[in-house]
């Protein structure tokens, strides 16, 4: 499916958002992308290569209209509960400092920087991109709700969008995976870290406290400030826990501990934050 073209300077911030299922992760695969004569002005859509060996979802803009272009990307790895589901994709091009930003469900979020602007006037292309002048990169799945926008959407109006199609009885709280690890680079702090387990967000102190709970950096995924301040500080009741070096594992039971036999989806918190619960008493 394509327009004739699309009404919109794309040398200009824009922003492209899509509903999209992934069936399949193969290769580079695009959802939606523009034509310019001989390659995509812009792609939205996922990639799984040598670089992204477990798939990840990608916003790019080549730095010219040639086959031989440099792509700019802005990319995000995809967690496995996003694939075979519909998941909305956000890609948002800011031309005055030439930063693009990829947002996944209105939470991550991932960036790259073009160093070259330039317009396309082809059409917008629904399931499939363009390179060396011919079409390629057919979609795997399905795609749903294709919209542009002039300018580039805030971190904020993007989150309001994704949520606006939720139908849960709380779509105020977003959802993270549990045993997330977080950081808000719009936020005054940009490389404060937190934990997300038991749907609370928990404050990490300093290098040594994160990595003591066996996470690495890499883990470490980027989220909007709005988002990840929409989580409470307590864990909801049921939450197994335990702590850096320690074989006991807690439940969390309306706002203390109780030791548990459990083994299963227990995650490590920093000893500090389990302190905050006061053993129960019988």
């Amino acid at each position: 499916m394509s327009t004739a073209r699309a009404d919109l300077r794309f040398d200009r911030s824009f922003t492209v958002t899509a509903w999209v299922r992934l069936d399949e992760k193969s290769g580079t695969t695009t959802a939606v992308s523009l034509d310019g004569d001989h390659t995509s002005k812009f792609r939205l859509g996922h990639v799984r290569d040598s670089q992204h060996r477990l798939g990840s979802w990608i916003f790019e803009m080549a730095e010219s209209d040639s086959e031989s272009a440099t792509i700019t990307k802005a990319a995000l790895s995809t967690l496995e509960t996003e694939v075979n589901t519909w998941v909305h994709l956000a890609g948002v091009y800011d031309a005055d400092s030439g930063k693009l930003w990829l947002y996944v469900n209105g939470l991550r979020l991932g960036d790259g920087t073009l160093q070259n602007a330039w317009d396309a006037d082809g059409g917008l292309q629904i399931g499939r991109g363009k390179s060396e002048g011919i079409p390629t990169e057919f979609w795997p799945g399905a795609v749903d709700d294709v919209r542009l926008y002039t300018g580039g959407l805030t971190a904020d109006r993007i989150e309001t969008l994704v949520r606006s199609y939720l139908d849960t009885e709380n779509p105020s709280v977003p959802q993270f995976p549990e045993g997330s690890a977080v950081r808000a680079p719009d936020s005054e702090h940009p490389d404060e870290v937190f934990l997300v387990v038991g749907g609370a967000r928990i404050t990490v102190l300093d290098e040594n406290e994160y990595l003591g709970t066996g996470r690495t950096w890499e883990q470490v995924m980027r989220v909007p400030h709005a988002a990840l301040m929409l989580l409470p500080d307590t864990m909801r009741d049921g939450t197994l826990v335990t702590t850096p070096n320690s074989n006991q594992v807690w439940v969390i039971e309306n706002g203390q501990r109780k030791p548990s036999d459990e083994s299963e989806n227990v995650q490590v918190i920093p000893t500090r934050t389990l302190e905050e619960y006061p053993i129960a008493t019988a």
